[in-house]
C-alpha cells in the first residue's frame, strides 16, 4: 500500500492529509522509487500557506527530492536497476513512500554517499549549481554574498562557491548560524540582525562590494542586496522568504513589506551598470524536462564526496507539519527531511 501526504486544502484554512492507495506499476521509460527519504525545502511551506505560482490546485501532492531503493523499473529503462540506491528530483509528488519518475530524472548513487544525504541535494544543490554556473556565470577570485547562509540552500551554495574558486560572505540571523556555515568554508560571516550588514560588506571589500549576491530572503534586504554589489555584480533572487509569516501581525508585517519593497527600473541598473535576475527551477524544467542534466558536473561531485548536503534534523513521516513549521520558523542549520516508514 502507497501511503503520500497531500495538500488538500491550503491557505489560512491550509489542512494536510494522509492518502492510501495502490502501489503504482512503472510504465515505459520509468522507475518505481521505495522512497527513504524526503527533502523538503522553503518552497513546501509556500504552496501550504497557498502562495506558490507554480504548485498544482489542491489536493496534490508536495514535494521535489527523495532518495530510496528502485523497486521496479519499466519497458526500456537502460541505466537503473532493481534494487540500486538511487535519488530523484521530480516535479511535486515527493511526500510519499513509493514514487513512480521519468528514468531521466533519477541517478544512482555512489557507495560512499548515504541515503538521507542524496535526499537533500537534488532541489537544493541543483538550484545553487544553476544560480552560480548559468545565471552568474561566476569566475575564479570574484567574492559573493549569500543570504540565509546557514539553510540547505546557503550551504549548497557555500561548497560550492568555494569548490569554484569564490571569495565567501554569508548573512544569517545568529551567531551559532555563522559558525557552523564556516565549518562549510564561509570566510566571512554577518548577523544582519546585530549589524547592518550592507556596511559590513563595503567594509570588507574596500567600499568595492560584491560581485555576485544570491538573495533568498527578499523583503527589507532587497535594496540593500543591491547596494551591496560592485560595478558590473549581479544580483541573483531565488526566493522571498522575508514575505511568509505563522502569525496574524506578521502577515500584516508582510504586506507593508511587499508595498515598500523595493522596484528596480532600468535607468537605476544602467546607471549602477549592475543586473537583477530570478530563478525559479520548475520554469527550467518546463523549458528542459532533462533538468539534472544541467547539472550533471555538480551530481558527479556529489557522488565523490567533495560536496556533501549537512542534514539539521529527520522528521518522521507522520510529523510533516512538525518539519514545516520548524522551517517556516528559520531554525534551520542545514537541511530537513521526512523519513518514510520507521
Amino acid at each position: 500500500m502507497r501511503q503520500s501526504i497531500s495538500i488538500i486544502r491550503s491557505g489560512f484554512f491550509r489542512k494536510l492529509v494522509l492518502i492510501k492507495d495502490a502501489i503504482p506499476k512503472p510504465q515505459k521509460n520509468e522507475v518505481l522509487i521505495n522512497v527513504s527519504f524526503v527533502g523538503i525545502n522553503f518552497a513546501d511551506v509556500v504552496m501550504w500557506r497557498g502562495f506558490y505560482g507554480p504548485a498544482p490546485k489542491p489536493p496534490f501532492v508536495p514535494g521535489f527530492e527523495v532518495s530510496g531503493i528502485v523497486g521496479a523499473i519499466g519497458e526500456n529503462v537502460k541505466n537503473i536497476k532493481v534494487g540500486e540506491r538511487v535519488f530523484a528530483f521530480t516535479r511535486f509528488g515527493g511526500y510519499t513512500s513509493h514514487l513512480i519518475v521519468p528514468e531521466n530524472q533519477v541517478r544512482v548513487l555512489s557507495k560512499i554517499v548515504e541515503l538521507p544525504e542524496a535526499a537533500g541535494f537534488p532541489a537544493t544543490y541543483g538550484t545553487a549549481w544553476i544560480a552560480l554556473k548559468n545565471v552568474a556565470r561566476v569566475k575564479n577570485g570574484e567574492t559573493i554574498l549569500i543570504h540565509a547562509v546557514a539553510g540547505g540552500l546557503g550551504i549548497a551554495l557555500v561548497q560550492i562557491s568555494k569548490y569554484l574558486g569564490l571569495n565567501v560572505i554569508g548573512a544569517a540571523s545568529t551567531d551559532e548560524k555563522i559558525e557552523f556555515a564556516k565549518k562549510q568554508g564561509l570566510d566571512f560571516g554577518i548577523n544582519y540582525i546585530k549589524n547592518d550588514f550592507l556596511n559590513i560588506v563595503l567594509q570588507q571589500t574596500n567600499n568595492r562590494g560584491v560581485d555576485i549576491c544570491i538573495d533568498s530572503v527578499g523583503g527589507a534586504l532587497l535594496e540593500k542586496s543591491f547596494n551591496s554589489l560592485a560595478v558590473s555584480g549581479r544580483l541573483i533572487v531565488v526566493g522571498v522568504a522575508d514575505l511568509w509569516s505563522n502569525n496574524i501581525w506578521g502577515w500584516i508585517k508582510a504586506v507593508w513589506r511587499i508595498l515598500t519593497m523595493h522596484r528596480f527600473n532600468i535607468f537605476e541598473l544602467i546607471e549602477n551598470n549592475r543586473s537583477v535576475m530570478g530563478l525559479q527551477l520548475l520554469n527550467l524544467w518546463d523549458a528542459d524536462e532533462k533538468l539534472l542534466n544541467i547539472f550533471e558536473d555538480a551530481i558527479t561531485l556529489f557522488n565523490s564526496g567533495v560536496l556533501r548536503p549537512q542534514i539539521d534534523r529527520i522528521f518522521p513521516f507522520d510529523k510533516v507539519e512538525d518539519a514545516l513549521h520548524y522551517i517556516e520558523d528559520r531554525k534551520t542549520k542545514g537541511k530537513v527531511l521526512l523519513r518514510i516508514g520507521d
